[in-house]
């Protein structure tokens, strides 16, 4: 007799004690997944110390404003140092220039922004060779050095305004020059400036020189207020002194007028000369006459300096385009460009210009070398004159230090 086949069961299968039992899930266990989880175990473990192909930070590679600017920082470091050093057993002439080479530069350090540091662990440099013998030649010899190279960059950098306060560090190591050579009985830059008025060779405008009407309109009017102030001021002074001053007003009267021709508002509503200036202090004698003189050529320091920073920085070797069309070459060939005349422009102030108040040939360095000539040439008459050396307009709000 055929048997029935009994159905399976639904029921989940007991382990002897009643109870039932889910069935086992299979597990899985691919050796790829293992390794995968053995890794983040160990950087869950190692927390933030292990890196993977991550380069350690550098030091940024410095720009050529960033260089500008630390390069007057080491020369103003240099020569506080330097100063410092030579000032004891000097005369007492001497060791007051030396003092105040030493301020200048601590000034000129906190003006620049100081050192740069990039926080990242540098190593320390070593340590800059100093000359054996600290005395005032190394100074006067360093601070020729430093003027030098403050004004390439002041020529050269393209920030406007560092350009400016290098040229301010410019005129003041020349002016510290100066007054050191004259005090230690040795030769420096110009040494006549130190103690006598001084006047630029030419009263053209730079060639190349392009700033804003605004500014071109206060250099006009900066140069004829300073002719006239010196010509009233010159009939308190006696000697060759009195000579000296009213060459220099008539060569600041030349300039206003060259400025003014220069940029179109000669004769016109915009032209600021006067024919008199109200002046700034009651002149009674010698010695108010050399404050007023003294003031004046401050103003036009400013003036100067302002206006470069308004100029584009000029190119290493440029040339100069002659009256011809034709180029010259480098700064170095011997040959002598041509300034290309103005037409004559009746003139307010007396004549007619001649056509040499148009730009003149530019030096190799372009119109902010020629503009910082100019400024130079001020400031050493108005120290001359009186004018604290320490008073040198140019300084304010210190510049980034990158």
């Amino acid at each position: 007799m055929p048997t029935t086949p009994t159905p399976p069961s639904t029921r989940s299968p007991d382990h002897g004690d009643g109870l039932p039992r889910r069935p086992r899930a299979r597990a899985w266990r691919s050796p790829a997944l293992l390794a995968a989880v053995a890794v983040i175990a160990t950087l869950a473990l190692s927390g933030c110390e292990l890196r993977l192909e991550t380069p350690a930070p550098t030091v940024p590679v410095a720009g050529a404003i960033e260089r500008a600017r630390a390069g007057a920082v080491t020369d103003a470091i240099a020569l506080r140092t330097l100063a410092d050093a030579a000032s004891p057993g000097t005369d007492p002439a001497v060791t007051a220039v030396l003092s105040r080479v030493a301020n200048s530069a601590t000034t000129h350090v906190t003006e620049l922004g100081g050192v740069y540091v990039s926080g990242l662990g540098e190593p320390t440099a070593a340590p800059t060779a100093t000359p054996a013998r600290h005395g005032v030649r190394e100074v006067l010899d360093r601070l020729e050095t430093a003027a030098s190279r403050s004004r390439d960059s002041a020529v050269s950098v393209s920030d406007g305004d560092l350009a400016r306060l290098l040229a301010s560090l410019t005129l003041s190591r020349l002016q510290d020059a100066r007054a050191l050579a004259a005090a230690a009985g040795l030769p420096g830059p110009g040494a006549g400036t130190a103690t006598a008025p001084t006047s630029a060779a030419s009263t053209d405008v730079p060639a190349g020189v392009s700033p804003p009407r605004s500014e071109v309109t206060q250099i006009v009017l900066a140069e004829d207020q300073a002719g006239f102030a010196e010509e009233v001021a010159a009939a308190w002074i006696d000697g060759p002194a009195r000579a000296e001053l009213l060459t220099r007003a008539e060569e600041h009267r030349a300039r206003a007028r060259a400025w003014a021709v220069h940029a179109g508002i000669a004769s016109t509503g915009a032209d600021p000369r006067r024919v008199a200036y109200s002046l700034p202090s009651d002149l009674h004698d010698a010695a108010t006459a050399g404050t007023l003189v003294a003031t004046v050529e401050t103003a036009l320091t400013t003036a100067y300096t302002t206006m470069l920073a308004s100029v584009g920085a000029s190119a290493p070797e440029p040339s100069t385009t002659t009256a011809s069309g034709a180029t010259t070459g480098s700064p170095g060939a011997e040959t002598t460009p041509v300034p290309v005349p103005t037409s004559p422009v009746p003139d307010p102030a007396g004549g007619t210009p001649s056509s040499t108040d148009g730009p003149s040939a530019s030096p190799p360095d372009g119109g902010r070398g020629a503009l910082l000539e100019r400024a130079d040439d001020a400031w050493s008459a108005a120290v001359a004159w009186g004018a604290a050396a320490t008073a040198l307009p140019g300084f304010g709000a210190p510049v980034s230090n990158g």
